[in-house]
């Protein structure tokens, strides 16, 4: 039986779901949920499959709000307020959020393109998600900690995620390059996205949990171009309540293709681990500029980004407990190819390829940033899993040379000899064909 639709400013009322429980020990994961070695935290639901069950008011999923003005976040509320949905766009900056909702435009992240003119943004982080049944999380990680708990979202609101990243509590690098430079403290505690989630006061009970990823810049988005993106989450109901807000919305005619995918933490190891490898596989494009392809031959550039869709698949497994192949979807290697892939002679858009070419060339975390330190996604991932994954007791004998050699370049180092030192190890020569790849084995180092 269909309730009313919830009055202004009021909740409309749901059923009762048995809500997710964060467990920080792999000592207490649920053995149901099959063997997941050296897991760092995880999200553990209680009979999933039947647990989120979404309110009944029938507008509740047409009620927007997307968190953080950037260029993602803006071209993903553009396009749902074209398809009909009442959507309200937060932001920082008030000088944005009031050019957005009068002039419909985003000049400082969406240059030259035209927004729907349906979109209201506002400022308040108190009032944002009031009365919203659907929650886009577009902030980058590395923000998370100090914005999120400003937002007071409902249990039953649907939360997708949307950044690309990990969590690292207590490190903020922006406006320190020495920071940048040499990384977090080493016992920092490391967590996916989701993972947090449920350590933010006002968070915890939102049982509705799904992460977004795939290939497809902002304009693309913003221009109905066809993307092709992962929607991932351990429920079934989830995921399809995602999948029916686009196609409900009108999405079936932009071109645009979801994929179901239960594993949420190898989709979020894919999207940091996406960025990462960008990075060098900038570097060494800016090193074959340099030198020329006699040394450094256009096959190099596939190879690291090969290797480092392994490092992703161990990463996902050994650390976060999530799956060794979710590097397959969309979310792997088609969003690391179109983020390092040059068209009509251009070079790479991809702000973390761009960052590559800039640490190529050997210049320094201050040159590159100067004194705005607005941080690279893959130049905060990179130091993230390096802390997952160097020296801890529950990671023993994980081998990431991508990640390091990453680490090495935001460090200060030549990157000739980074590349050098990658392609010159025993350790790298034993990295797993891509037949073992595919196969599922991983590149353990005892």
């Amino acid at each position: 039986m269909h309730q009313p639709d919830a009055a202004p400013g009021e909740y409309p009322a749901g059923t009762k779901t048995s809500l997710g429980k964060f467990i920080p020990s792999p000592a207490n994961i649920d053995s149901s949920l099959g063997e997941r070695p050296r897991v760092i935290g995880e999200v553990v639901r209680q009979n999933v499959e039947h647990a989120i069950n979404p309110p009944v008011s029938p507008c509740w999923d047409k009620k927007v709000v997307v968190i953080g003005a950037g260029a993602y976040g803006t071209a993903i509320a553009s396009r749902m307020a074209d398809c009909g949905c009442d959507v309200l766009l937060h932001g920082r900056n008030e000088q944005i959020t009031h050019e957005i909702s009068l002039r419909h435009t985003n000049e400082r992240y969406l240059p030259g393109k035209r927004l729907s003119p349906k979109i209201r943004a506002d400022h308040n982080p108190r009032t944002a998600c009031l009365d919203r049944g659907v929650i886009f999380v577009s902030v980058p990680t590395n923000y998370w900690p100090n914005i999120l708990p400003n937002f007071i979202p409902h249990p039953e609101s649907l939360v997708v995620i949307l950044s690309k990243g990990v969590v690292v509590e207590g490190w903020d690098p922006k406006g320190a390059a020495d920071s940048l430079r040499n990384g977090p403290p080493a016992n920092s505690q490391i967590l996916l996205p989701e993972q947090y989630l449920k350590k933010i006061p006002g968070w915890q009970d939102v049982a509705n949990v799904c992460t977004l990823a795939g290939p497809g810049f902002a304009n693309d988005i913003a221009a109905g171009g066809i993307i092709n993106l992962d929607v991932a989450a351990n429920s079934e109901v989830v995921r399809q309540r995602v999948i029916d807000l686009f196609l409900k919305s009108g999405y079936r005619d932009r071109q645009i293709f979801l994929n179901h995918v239960d594993d949420p933490f190898g989709v979020a190891v894919s999207a940091a681990m996406k960025n990462v490898v960008a990075i060098l596989a900038g570097a060494v494009d800016e090193l074959r500029k340099r030198y020329g392809e006699e040394l450094y031959r256009p096959e190099l550039t596939q190879l690291v980004k090969q290797w480092g869709m392994q490092e992703r698949g161990v990463i996902a497994k050994h650390v976060f407990g999530g799956k060794y192949r979710s590097g397959c979807a969309s979310s792997g290697w088609p969003d690391l190819n179109l983020s390092t892939h040059a068209e009509h002679g251009k070079e790479p858009s991809g702000r973390n390829y761009k960052l590559g070419r800039k640490l190529g060339a050997n210049l320094s975390v201050e040159q590159i940033y100067g004194s705005s330190m607005e941080i690279t996604e893959g130049a905060w991932s990179a130091w993230a899993l390096k802390i997952a994954t160097d020296d801890r007791p529950d990671c023993t004998g994980i081998y990431c040379p991508i990640i390091n050699a990453v680490c090495d370049l935001l460090g200060g180092r030549r990157a000739e000899d980074v590349i050098d030192s990658l392609l010159d190890t025993e350790q790298t020569r034993r990295i797993a064909t891509p037949q073992r790849w595919i196969s599922g084995e991983g590149i353990v180092v005892n």
